[in-house]
């Protein structure tokens, strides 16, 4: 488990690629017409480095096409190839700094004739403002992510959503993020409800790496 901030960590999780189900047609959120990426202050963003994630976007749904209307695919395709790309950026830091989990998956896949794929990513966020559930969850909403219903696990202090992928994304043909999109699930750490000492401790770190 690695930290991209002191706000969130990931985890990733693995399913045979075989054994992957399409969702039913009621759960599928409708069509995912247009990708709009506001400025944001995202743990995604900070992690990642991305200083100007318009530009990146732009530069990859830049290809057009005016044949049988697939300018709109085409910017689907794009989108989603970028969204790809910062999940593979994820995925490089959290091996980089977990050997293990990096020898794990190697063995997996030695092991394996089927190629393995990520069933969900896991975030782990505080319930500090600008460092939460939201603070997560905006980056993949405006890739056509759909939120799902909302757990709470109370001896754990923790909320948590979670979010299906776009119905229209692709396959990948590959393993791991180049597989089939995972589903996002991001936790947040209510604290509200830890000691009062923690809670102070809690503020002040997340105050002192705020902008």
């Amino acid at each position: 488990m690695f930290s991209t901030t002191k706000s969130s960590a990931t985890l990733f999780s693995l399913h045979r690629a075989a054994s992957t189900t399409a969702e039913s047609a009621s759960s599928k959120p409708k069509l995912f017409n247009l990708v709009s990426v506001k400025e944001s202050r995202s743990p995604v963003y900070k992690g990642l480095g991305l200083i100007n994630p318009h530009r990146s976007l732009s530069v990859s749904c830049s290809s057009r096409s005016e044949q049988n209307g697939s300018s709109h695919k085409s910017s689907i395709q794009g989108s989603e190839a970028f969204l790809r790309g910062v999940l593979e950026s994820m995925q490089s830091v959290y091996l980089n700094r977990n050997p293990t989990a990096e020898a794990i998956l190697e063995l997996v896949h030695s092991a394996e004739n089927n190629p393995l794929c990520y069933d969900h990513l896991a975030f782990r966020t505080f319930g500090v403002t600008g460092y939460g559930i939201d603070s997560m969850a905006s980056f993949f909403l405006d890739y056509g992510y759909t939120r799902r219903e909302e757990l709470r696990f109370p001896a754990k202090k923790l909320r948590a959503l979670w979010f299906s992928p776009p119905a229209d994304s692709q396959d990948g043909g590959g393993r791991g993020i180049k597989g089939p999109l995972p589903r996002i699930f991001i936790s947040e750490l209510i604290v509200d409800q830890m000691s009062p000492q923690t809670q102070v401790c809690s503020r002040e770190q997340f105050s002192i790496t705020m902008p």
